[in-house]
């Protein structure tokens, strides 16, 4: 709308409920008490969110009928609990995400974005990938057909194979700082460039889903599998806390046997499923993935290990290798002399590192590692390959 023409927020609301055919109600104070069929209780309210430029984070307004809409990124009334607050609206850089056209030419510069692509539907809009991207297996048969361009690695996209691909929009991953400073260069030369958030827990893998979703045009699709994302989870937590014999269990996430491995503390989504699903991290005092150091392995004593690699074979010759290999360290856990010690490799341990919506399906499996006899009678192996699968059953189509 014309601002302009609607000089506040109440004129706007106004205008925005008459042209959307929306009842809208004010009590004796003139507060808003119903637009459409929401009306307001003791427990949920409208409220006025706004997110300001330079911001990703939706403010509240408490004086919210004369407000001045232009002033800000996005403005929103919301139906929402307190403390609750709207769905993501807004990039990385602050950016709007609402009123794109439909995409039909995309690049995705990450393995895990290009798995959100497919997911939301979008995979045969794709002309470029970074040269890791390798699922699903048509990216794969479109990248040998020569419909997807490879336009760098992971942590350097070139910006001259990007431009040849001709995108309609390019979406980058905000835990690289080469990818942000594309996504400047690319908006200087009129390119639609999309910074998505961090991956570091659950919440924000749903929030690029959703972002990638909405800017595709592909929104109540996107919305669905993010629901069906959701009630698996939920489903596999009802289990845990319904069960009598569920154990809360100490866990160290590791990307390798190395002596001194880099490990997953808080702040990350592996670290993140793990607290969902009965773990605790024995690193969670720690940010991020954590280069460690071997005293800090015994130190804190994990009982169960889980390695996420692809350096070994899922076979019983490859595990029995990487068991031998472990330091006098690793060895004096609880972990190893109980024979705790988990090897998630191949695809699965692709799968493992990449903040995309196949997340649940990690969960799954660290769920019925931590917890074996809680669920059905599937045994977990000591070394899970490209079969992951064969080991779920909530999650098993998703992703």
């Amino acid at each position: 709308m014309d601002f302009k023409d609607h000089p506040t927020s109440k004129s706007a609301l106004e205008y925005a409920c008459d042209f959307n055919g929306f009842d809208l109600q004010y009590d004796s104070e003139g507060k808003v008490v119903k637009i459409s069929d929401s009306v307001a209780d003791e427990n949920t309210h409208w409220n006025l969110f706004v997110i300001e430029p330079g911001s990703s984070e939706w403010k509240v307004l408490s004086t919210p009928y004369d407000q001045d809409l232009s002033k800000y990124t996005v403005a929103i009334w919301a139906y929402r609990a307190d403390g609750e607050v709207p769905t993501v609206a807004v990039d990385g850089t602050g950016s709007s995400v609402f009123g794109y056209p439909q995409k039909r030419r995309s690049i995705t510069l990450s393995p895990s974005l290009t798995e959100m692509m497919s997911a939301v539907g979008g995979i045969k809009t794709l002309v470029g990938t970074d040269k890791y991207s390798n699922y699903p297996e048509e990216v794969l048969r479109m990248r040998a057909g020569g419909d997807i361009a490879v336009v760098g690695d992971y942590t350097t996209p070139n910006f001259e194979s990007i431009m040849k691909a001709d995108p309609d929009v390019v979406f980058c991953d905000g835990s690289q700082y080469n990818h942000i400073q594309m996504v400047e260069r690319l908006k200087k030369v009129n390119v639609c460039a999309i910074l998505m958030y961090e991956g570091t827990s659950i919440d924000t893998i749903m929030d690029n889903i959703y972002l990638m979703g909405r800017v595709m045009g592909y929104s109540l699709g996107t919305e669905i599998m993010l629901g069906d994302l959701k009630y698996a989870m939920d489903s596999m937590m009802t289990v845990l806390d319904t069960s009598s014999s569920a154990q809360t269990r100490d866990v160290m996430i590791s990307l390798s046997g190395d002596m001194s491995p880099w490990v997953s503390g808080s702040y990350t989504f592996a670290g993140d499923i793990v607290t969902c699903m009965y773990g605790r991290n024995v690193f969670s005092d720690m940010d991020g993935w954590v280069h460690i150091n071997s005293e800090m392995v015994i130190k804190n004593n994990p009982s169960v290990i889980i390695i996420l690699t692809t350096d070994y074979g899922a076979t019983q010759s490859e595990y029995d290798i990487l068991i031998s290999s472990l330091s006098r360290e690793w060895k004096g856990t609880d972990a190893y002399k109980d024979g705790e010690i988990y090897l998630i490799t191949e695809g699965a341990g692709e799968m493992a590192q990449r903040a995309g919506p196949r997340y649940a399906q990690f969960a799954e499996l660290v769920a019925r590692i931590l917890n074996p006899d809680v669920f059905d009678d599937i045994e977990m192996g000591k070394f899970i390959g490209d079969d992951y699968r064969n080991y779920l059953t909530y999650t098993k189509t998703l992703g």
